[in-house]
């Protein structure tokens, strides 16, 4: 990128030489018509075509340079969605890692009650194993004593027999529960451990993210400069070719009478993709770019037609109308047909109405194949509408 943008510098810097020795040798005096007048259009040309290969280069650079932009921006969306779907997982493995925790501290709480349990069962039932190693078979001879029959001698000694039997069957209860919670604490604990594991990995990609979408985005922002850059030598090519274009309008024929209406100049299609006036430029972008004529969309190679009779005073290409013809039909009016895939005519050529002077093409700033058709009155463009009738 950063290669890129010192050619872009020597690319600007040789502009601006260029139309500046364009700008100190174009300026056209006062024409005197006659002989010269050939001559004269024919260096104008020959100055409009000196621009054509810095235009063309210039076109295509910025052209390159909105495409690789788009593809950065492109990335950048992608890249922030992913860091968009990347924190939702943090937080997703956060609010885990949170409700694991409150596991692990509830089933701790349970651990505890049933130690507690656990603790106050072993006591009752070491305190019963010691009584009855300390009197051993005399707590028999007790029951018996204490008894006031046999009858009741069986039903003392069966109940001590179930005690006994009962306080090592909850002991059991309760060892086996609190295992199975520590068991359980136990799995809850590796679960946070993978949990926070995971968490950190994401977030080491979350941060990993915002650094690669800082880094395209000061890209992006370097080569939106350049892109103006681009733009800004473009529109200065186009005025020097402007200026000469104005300059070829001098020479126009002053006699003769300016026609009222005008032929439509693309048979194959009435269809208006753009009108005249502002406009944000389909190639550019430019906003309020103003659009000098009307684009007809027709069918690549199909004909454009001569709207009235007249001289043929430009036939050339440069980087903004392409392929395009200038006709002077008297009276100060002048016709121009741009972007053709080919030129039928040349300087000098005498045409009458509804002859093919050329093809629908695409060349130069274009978006696809149209005719871009403008109608100039003393060299400065009008609405053609109320020419064509429309």
């Amino acid at each position: 990128m950063q290669k890129k943008s010192k050619k872009n510098l020597f690319t600007i810097f040789g502009s601006v030489v260029l139309i500046g020795s364009l700008l100190a040798t174009t300026v056209v005096p006062n024409f005197a018509f006659g002989d010269e007048t050939d001559d004269q259009l024919n260096a104008l040309n020959q100055q409009q075509q000196n621009l054509q290969e810095q235009m063309e280069s210039t076109k295509n650079e910025l052209q390159n340079t909105t495409i690789e932009k788009n593809e950065q921006l492109k990335q950048l969306n992608q890249i922030n969605n992913n860091i968009e779907s990347v924190q939702n997982t943090v937080d997703s493995l956060q609010a885990s890692i949170t409700q694991t925790e409150s596991d692990i501290a509830y089933t701790e709480g349970e651990i505890a009650n049933k130690q507690r349990d656990y603790d106050g069962r072993m006591a009752i039932f070491c305190n019963r194993l010691k009584e009855l190693y300390q009197y051993g078979e005399m707590n028999y001879v007790d029951v018996l004593f204490q008894s006031s029959d046999f009858s009741d001698f069986l039903t003392r000694f069966e109940y001590l027999s179930y005690v006994a039997e009962n306080d090592k069957e909850l002991l059991a209860e309760v060892v086996e529960l609190r295992t199975s919670l520590e068991e359980q604490k136990a799995s809850l604990e590796t679960q946070k451990t993978s949990l926070e594991a995971q968490k950190k990995e994401h977030e080491a990609k979350v941060a990993e993210l915002e650094l690669a979408s800082q880094e395209k985005e000061a890209m992006v922002a370097e080569i939106a400069a350049e892109e103006s850059n681009l733009t800004a030598i473009l529109d200065a090519i186009e005025e020097e070719s402007d200026r000469i274009a104005a300059n070829i309008a001098a020479l126009q024929s002053g006699g003769g009478t300016a026609p009222s209406t005008l032929m439509w100049p693309a048979p194959a299609s009435r269809y208006i993709t753009s009108v005249y006036g502002p406009r944000i430029h389909p190639v550019t972008k430019v906003q309020n770019s103003f659009h000098t004529g009307i684009d007809i969309g027709a069918g690549n190679g199909t004909n454009i037609l001569a709207a009235a009779s007249g001289t043929v005073i430009v036939s050339t290409y440069n980087s903004a109308y392409g392929n395009y013809v200038v006709i002077d039909h008297g009276g100060g009016m002048s016709t121009l047909y741009a972007h053709m895939s080919k030129r039928l005519v040349g300087v000098g050529d005498t045409v009458t109405v509804g002859e093919v002077i050329g093809l629908v093409g695409s060349t130069g700033l274009s978006t696809g194949p149209h005719l871009h058709f403008e109608v100039r009155i003393n060299g400065q463009h009008t609405k053609p509408n109320p020419y064509l009738g429309i």
